[in-house]
This record gives C-alpha cells, structure tokens and sequence, in this order.
C-alpha cells in the first residue's frame, strides 16, 4: 500500500508544479495530498518533500498554522468555481452535474466553515 501512496503523492506534485503556471489549476490542494501521502508512504519521500522549496513556499505555513488569508482562498476558490460552473452549463450529463455541485458545496463549506482566516499582512508574499 505504501507505493500506492508513494505514486500517488508524485502525481500530486507534478500536478501541483502545474498549478504554480495554470491560474485555473490550484497549488495547495495538491501538494496537501502529496504531503499526506508521502507521510504513510515514505519517510524519505516526506523528508525529501518538506524541504522542497515547492513546499516550503506553498504549505508549509498553512500545516503550521492551519490557516489561510482571505485572498489566497479566493485565488484558490474562483477559478475551481468558473471550471465548474462552465462544465455544468456546457454538458447535459445530470449525474456529472451533481457530482461537481456537491463538490462545489463541499469546497465552500470547507473553505468557509473548516479553514480559518489568516490576518491580511502587506509585508507577506502571497505565494499560493
């Protein structure tokens, strides 16, 4: 099980390379579940991981802190809300559009209810 977990983490960080690029793709999200899962998979993956500039610029003060500015949930948030948002207008597939609103709603109500708000501080550099 541990290669599972392994293989997956790499995917997540390559998607989350992706995301630094792609204003529609997220970072954190991705490199959260590559975190995790280089945590039961590998402790050399998670050594390696955590002293990646990758993670240190994008995670690791939300692990320390389990807490995220406003502006960078928005930047996480929005896009993911208009990709959704065009799927569901664009394809009549009933079963696909429940699925994305339920995701939907569970993003907001996490974003919302389970990942506090950090302070806005001007001297920070916005990296997500």
């Amino acid at each position: 099980m541990k290669i599972v977990y392994n293989i997956v983490g790499v995917i997540m960080v390559v998607l989350g390379v992706i995301g630094i690029f792609l204003p529609i793709m997220p970072t954190v999200p991705f490199l959260l579940v590559a975190s995790w899962c280089f945590t039961r998979g590998s402790e050399r993956f998670e050594k390696w991981f955590k002293s990646t500039t990758l993670y240190t610029e994008h995670l690791a003060k939300f692990e320390r802190d389990k807490t995220m500015k406003v502006s960078t949930k928005l930047k996480i948030v929005i896009p993911v809300t208009i990709i959704f948002l065009y799927l569901i207008y664009r394809y009549d597939i009933l079963a696909m559009r429940i699925a994305l609103i339920v995701l939907l709603l569970i993003k907001y109500y996490v974003f919302i209810f389970v990942i506090k708000n950090k302070p806005e501080d001007s001297s920070e550099k916005i990296s997500e």
